[in-house]
């Protein structure tokens, strides 16, 4: 048994796949929000043309524990290659 996590959990922009097909459940869904965080601030700088298009599927047992929802369904309404789904 691994004490601690081992390997990268990065955004794949060089293999030539551009739909992302990102599943989180409650706290997963944090280095997704570093993804679409970084995109937007690269978007918003001209350095992000929106090639790669994120579908990003969240799901919780409670309403409350979306702890990112407002943030993640403002990003969605003003850009066009992210679409979030809380479930």
């Amino acid at each position: 048994m691994r004490k601690s996590s081992k390997g990268r959990f990065v955004l794949d922009t060089v293999s030539g796949r551009t739909h992302h097909f990102l599943v989180c459940t409650v706290t997963g869904v944090a280095p997704y929000v570093s993804f679409v965080r970084t995109l937007y601030k690269d978007w918003n700088e001209g350095k992000f043309k929106g090639e790669h298009k994120l579908f990003l599927l969240n799901g919780a047992s409670r309403s409350w524990e979306f702890g990112y929802s407002e943030e993640l369904q403002k990003y969605a309404r003003e850009v066009p290659w992210l679409e979030y789904v809380p479930r």
